[in-house]
């Protein structure tokens, strides 16, 4: 048996004060919003319940075989904000907001946040030293600056939950009933969660020109998140451990645990034109560039993350982006045993003794040290979009893709094989090393579970067609011939039908479920492609 419930309410209202006097413009927003968000569950099982319909109840069932649990979650938000924005003339322009919000996920001290904006813009195309000039349509420069919280984070985050009923085994009895029960705390909370704060710059641009047949946006940005809510993966020690009533992964603590900068440069232009009364088109695109950088660590320990099979795949510390990852370095494949030998420190001691012919070969450093170094991270350099269309008559076509460049990505199901007769990926069936195949990129056929390393580090660079959409339209003369349906339009459809990549696994778009992770392919599914065709109609 199970049931569960789930509301979500929310009660906004705002009031706007708005004035001309002469050249200004005055307007004036103040309001308060409040929400709720409830949900909850239970579960309960037994076994043995008799086969018979009207038997189905769960005392009739074996009491030695029954399963209960329930989760509860409820957290609410409050907020007042208000907004003043300004125009003199239509050429100056100003916006200035300001909101307070609270949120019941922190504690009573840290429950209210306070979060200022402001942004200007001098339009030049209204300005009289301007109207000569034929490049510009539209020009404006424009500058922000503003600070914006984040509060999404477990209802039970701050809040130290009990498990009931735990057997107590050392020195608890042999009594008839069995082990001594008691109850623990599962896991360890901050209950000094603070809200995660970003405070954004932006300086940047608005354009139009050529009869407005071209247009687009520049900007550069500085985005700077402080006491970045993250999940820290602690030590055993600490007692942290699986909560069946909490969302929290077992082993980690969520803490402000980083202040993270994103410092980039953002471009836009679109262009559309008509050639013809038959013929009409549009191209537009955009890229980004992005440097992720972690400027520092409140605790000062790095942040280890990715563990497969007991290897930390990532490790987060400043001067490094987000989830970066730190492996020992695989330099090429051991031929031959006299190669293994061979393979000694400054002090004529050998690296890997234990190693066979078609082992991977790790890099140490003059002292015979395992050497681990920054191998890239999952943070793209730069984003590209690129979106197109044309309408010939009464067909129409429009296709969009996207891009990430300069990022790697982690081929973990590679590594974390659990047994040899594992699934493996054909680029690796078909050139393994073998005396026959002496490839130095390769190694032997093997059980897997190999410690984490560059070689399952690959480029995640792609370039995906997101969406391409060919369609035609009913002439309204054919339509009028009946009077049921006023509009139709037949079109087929197809979604990511197209990815370039050179990563060899199902998907180079590995989010993880948190950027410390980030990156790294475990239980990942392919791209999903959909083809579809369909009919609009209007009555």
């Amino acid at each position: 048996m199970s049931s569960s419930k789930y509301y979500y309410w929310v009660w906004s209202n705002t009031a706007t004060y708005s004035q001309t006097f002469g050249l200004s413009k005055l307007s004036v927003l103040a309001g308060t919003e409040a929400q709720t968000n409830y949900n909850s569950s239970w579960s309960a099982y037994r076994y043995s319940v008799p086969p018979i319909p009207s038997e189905w109840y769960l005392q009739d069932g074996d009491q030695n075989f029954q399963f209960n649990s329930s989760t509860i979650a409820k957290y609410t938000t409050n907020s007042y904000l208000g907004r003043i924005t300004y125009s003199y003339d239509d050429r100056f322009l100003f916006t200035g907001n300001f909101r307070a919000d609270g949120s019941s996920v922190f504690n009573a001290q840290n429950r209210w946040g306070y979060f200022p904006g402001a942004s200007v813009g001098w339009v030049l195309t209204h300005e009289k030293f301007m109207q000569a000039q034929k490049i510009f349509d539209y020009l404006k420069i424009r500058g922000s600056w503003g600070e914006l919280g984040n509060s999404n984070i477990p209802a039970d985050a701050t809040v130290p939950t009990a498990l009931s009923n735990i057997p107590y085994f050392f020195n608890s009895g042999t009594s008839a009933s069995g082990a001594t029960t008691g109850s623990i705390i599962p896991q360890i909370k901050d209950l000094n969660l603070k809200w995660e704060v970003t405070k954004e710059a932006d300086l940047g641009f608005d354009y139009s020109t050529l009869a407005g047949r071209l247009s687009g946006e520049f900007d550069v940005y500085d985005k700077k998140a402080t006491q970045a809510l993250i999940y820290v993966l602690v030590p055993g020690t600490f007692g942290s451990q699986a909560n069946p009533n909490s969302t929290i992964s077992p082993g980690y603590v969520l803490d402000n645990a980083a202040t993270i900068d994103n410092k980039g440069v953002e471009f836009s232009a679109r262009w559309h034109d008509k050639i013809n009364s038959k013929l009409s088109y549009f191209i537009g695109g955009n890229v980004s560039y992005n440097r992720n950088r972690v400027v520092n660590l409140n605790g000062g320990a790095p942040i280890f993350d990715g563990n497969i099979n007991g290897y930390f795949t990532t490790e987060t510390k400043a001067g490094y982006p987000i989830g970066a990852f730190f492996v020992r370095q695989a330099i090429g494949v051991f031929q031959s045993l006299a190669q293994v030998a061979a393979y000694v420190d400054k002090n004529g001691n050998q690296l890997q003794p234990g190693a066979e012919p078609g082992d991977l070969i790790y890099k140490y450093n003059s002292n015979g040290v395992l050497d681990t170094a920054y191998a890239g991270s999952y943070q793209p350099k730069v984003y590209v979009g690129i979106s197109g269309g044309l309408t010939y008559k009464s067909f129409d076509f429009s296709i969009d893709l996207y891009s990430n460049i300069g990022n790697q990505v982690y081929n973990g199901k590679e590594q974390a094989r659990v047994t040899a007769t594992d699934n493996i990926e054909k680029s690796v069936a078909t050139t393994f090393w073998s005396e026959g195949n002496k490839t130095n990129s390769q190694p032997a056929a093997n059980a897997g579970n190999l410690p984490a390393s560059t070689y399952f580090i690959a480029s995640g660079t792609f370039v995906r067609i997101n969406n391409a959409t060919l369609g035609y339209t009913v002439q309204p003369n054919v339509l009028s011939r009946q009077k049921v349906i006023t509009s139709c339009r037949i079109f087929i459809d197809a979604q990511n039908p197209v990815t370039l990549k050179k990563y060899g696994g199902f998907s180079s778009e590995l989010p993880g479920s948190s950027p410390t992770n980030a990156g790294i392919e475990l239980g990942t599914y392919p791209t999903t492609r959909i083809f579809a065709a369909g009919i609009n109609l209007g009555f």
